[in-house]
């Protein structure tokens, strides 16, 4: 589907909930890093006061203050700054800190999530909606992600692929990201097998697993590569090195926020995997 098609779908009412406008969006403090990005990619980070932990992107987004871990938030640390719309991830939290703010009277929007080309496109449209953004600013950003939305949709990938993306690797022991995970709405977006799909969630996987399930390529976040060391470091790990990625070197570092965070980048970081796992280098 052709992402203006797919627009022209949302104004009909098809797109997830979005929340109702906030009375004023001129202060807002970002829960979350796709959030954080998607408001710098519509142009209007004027109206940032201040993000959470994992708003690293664009690098200008970790100069401003900050509200502490999107799902550990402080009720205090955020009204200190005087917000006037708090603006979060699905998993924005805890509970009991958006009802207190939404108690003393501070708009709490919580942006939906689908992990999919086109739940980053709703969540664009969304936020622009509840930030108020002029409509020359979301037409610039979609067309901006017209070409990577477009590729994804209109192409068919090996679907015998094996793929994993691992999370960390917690005292040499991987942990996989299951059905259900962003992790795997990835891989189903560049239209690549989820070796570990048959579980649930993010989960530690055994040596014997790894061996059964035999990814052919594994990518991992770029902070857990480098906690663990560097590439050559993961490779030499035991149980890595059972598998067909391991023994062909075909383990790859990705930017975590632009590979599970599915904000604008997750378009490109789904064609860049399909593409090295179809053998291309566009």
């Amino acid at each position: 589907m052709r992402l203006l098609a797919f627009i022209a779908l949302l104004a009909s009412g098809t797109s997830l909930a979005c929340p109702p406008p906030p009375k004023d969006p001129s202060r807002i403090a970002v829960a979350g890093g796709s959030v954080a990005e998607i408001i710098y990619l519509l142009g209007e980070q004027h109206k940032i006061i201040a993000a959470d932990r994992t708003s690293n992107f664009p690098p200008e987004a970790l100069e401003l203050p900050s509200i502490g871990y999107v799902r550990a938030l402080s009720t205090e640390g955020v009204l200190s700054l005087e917000p006037t719309l708090i603006l979060g991830e699905d998993d924005t939290g805890p509970p009991v800190v958006i009802e207190q703010l939404e108690k003393v009277g501070v708009d709490v929007a919580i942006v939906p999530e689908r992990t999919d080309a086109d739940g980053i496109i709703e969540k664009i449209v969304c936020i622009a909606e509840l930030i108020d953004a002029p409509e020359e600013s979301l037409k610039a950003a979609l067309t901006a992600l017209e070409e990577d939305y477009e590729f994804l949709k209109a192409n068919a990938f090996d679907s015998e692929s094996r793929v994993a993306v691992l999370l960390s690797l917690q005292d040499g022991v991987p942990t996989a990201g299951g059905s259900g995970t962003s992790a795997d709405g990835v891989m189903k977006m560049a239209g690549l097998n989820n070796v570990f799909g048959s579980f649930d969630g993010w989960k530690p996987v055994a040596s014997e697993s790894m061996v059964e399930r035999n990814p052919e390529y594994i990518f991992m976040p770029s902070r857990s590569v480098a906690m663990n060391g560097g590439i050559e470091q993961i490779l030499a790990n035991p149980i890595i090195a059972l598998t067909d990625a391991g023994k062909n070197g075909n383990i790859y570092e990705v930017d975590g926020m632009a590979l599970l965070g599915f904000g604008p980048r997750t378009l490109s970081v789904a064609k860049k995997l399909a593409l090295q796992v179809g053998g291309s280098d566009e």
